[in-house]
């Protein structure tokens, strides 16, 4: 099972979160 933070949150779908919001703002600047 995946690592959970002190607020068990699972650490993999935080960092699908930062990776998704990165691209969504290059995306963002692109246009």
């Amino acid at each position: 099972s995946p690592r959970l933070d002190k607020n068990g949150n699972s650490i993999r779908s935080q960092e699908a979160i930062k990776y998704i919001v990165n691209a969504t703002n290059g995306n963002m600047f692109n246009q």
